[in-house]
């Protein structure tokens, strides 16, 4: 069946960034198992360069945060990846609510971390990205059920 123009576009565009997404998490997991034993002495400099943090984090909450924050990426990023590679309209719309909701946290953050307005940017690409797709994974539908009116859409 014929792809609307652009449709192999913008699937490849969601998979190297779901893709990406997950390698990013991938090396800060492992960033934070091998310095584990230096977490002390991170934790101690945040506080000192930044007062506002409190000294009172142990490093096995922190490393137990920074790995479900990873798993949750992971988790994310792979429905975005699933969704694009299986043309699945389901998982793009999932992960279009799930990105959108990534853009809203980021959104708030921005404003104790200016470093977060590239992920904001990088959110806003991909949401407008997986919009188009979406719509064009709809289309894709609709053509296949005019063609085939007994066959169930998937």
């Amino acid at each position: 069946m014929e792809r609307p123009p652009g449709f192999l576009i913008k699937k490849t565009a969601i998979i190297c960034y779901t893709s990406i997404s997950i390698i990013i998490a991938l090396v800060l997991f492992v960033c934070v198992v091998v310095s584990y034993d230096d977490l002390d002495d991170v934790l101690q400099k945040a506080h000192e360069q930044h007062p506002e943090i409190p000294v009172v984090y142990d490093k096995r909450m922190v490393f137990v945060y920074i790995s479900s924050m990873c798993g949750i990426q992971i988790a994310f990023s792979l429905i975005g990846l699933l969704g694009a590679l299986d043309e699945c309209y389901a998982l793009s719309v999932i992960y279009l609510a799930l990105t959108f909701l990534d853009l809203m946290s980021s959104i708030a953050l921005t404003a104790f971390h200016p470093f977060l307005k590239l992920h904001v940017a990088a959110n806003v690409i991909v949401l407008l990205i997986s919009c188009s797709f979406i719509k064009d994974l709809r289309k894709l539908m609709k053509r296949q059920h005019s063609i085939n009116p007994l066959d169930s859409v998937e």
